[in-house]
């Protein structure tokens, strides 16, 4: 008898397919994931096709209906890949309807979606749920479906569990009705822009109008009051610029008053 506590009396652990799909339309491609109860999930790819049915030989009589029946080809089943999926058993598997995706859910409430074309996962959402994903859905399709349009978020897969919580899982890093909105913020922010773009232009045109109007002063005073300004006189200046060029007073040569 073996001793106790040896390798020999062990069970060996029992693995089971948790979930199949088929890879495309025309069942030729079979997707199986398996698991024990512990350990690492394992995504088979399975080629199908209809072993050969072998040619009738010539002078040979035509097979009776039984053996003829009895005779159908039968399906080839080949194991064309086998991997590691997930670290943890997987409870639940589905397929996107474009069969580019599986989508699993794990014992610890982890989801993820798979790319069986890459072979990598796309996107893993961890532990959704506090109790093992006993439902999930992938997305049947890529046109909108009810909702997307108005909330602008597309659903990639819809995941359910114990916890009585329900999850839908998107792809997508922001909303596309946020980036709609935004177009509005950035309409806004133009019209901000082509304000602020107003008043420099008009305070351009302020300056330059002061600029000129400052230039046209510079050359009356001058032309008005030379000998003050050469005298350096700065009372005598500042008499001369404000009744001769700024300011005429009432007793000045060629102003007429207006009477009251």
């Amino acid at each position: 008898a073996a001793p106790p506590g040896s390798g020999r009396n062990r069970r060996q652990p029992q693995i089971l397919v948790r979930g199949c799909a088929f890879g495309d339309l025309e069942g030729k491609t079979v997707y199986t994931v398996a698991s024990g109860r512990k350990g690492s999930a394992y995504l088979s790819k399975w080629r199908v096709s209809p072993e050969k049915r072998p040619m009738p030989t010539p002078g040979k009589p035509p097979l009776s209906a039984a053996k003829a029946r009895a005779s159908k080809p039968k399906l080839k089943i080949v194991e064309e890949l086998r991997m590691e999926c997930y670290p943890f058993p997987v409870s639940a598997v589905s397929i996107s309807g474009d069969a580019s995706h599986l989508a699993l859910g794990g014992v610890d409430g982890t989801v993820t979606y798979f790319n069986v074309e890459t072979m990598k996962p796309a996107k893993k959402w961890f532990e959704i749920h506090d109790l093992p994903v006993t439902c999930i859905a992938a997305r049947p399709t890529h046109l909108p479906l009810p909702g997307e349009e108005e909330e602008g978020i597309n659903v990639d897969v819809i995941s359910a569990s114990a916890d009585n919580r329900l999850s839908k899982l998107t792809l997508q890093r922001r909303s596309r009705k946020r980036n709609r909105d935004g177009g509005g913020g950035g309409f806004g922010f133009g019209m901000g822009f082509g304000l602020l773009s107003l008043l420099f232009s008009l305070s351009f045109f302020f300056f330059v109008c002061l600029g000129i109007i400052l230039a046209i002063l510079t050359q009356l005073s001058w032309e008005a009051c030379e000998v003050e300004i050469s005298s350096k006189d700065f009372m005598a200046t500042k008499d001369c610029i404000w009744n001769t060029v700024l300011w005429a007073p009432s007793d000045r040569p060629g102003v007429s008053m207006p009477p009251h």
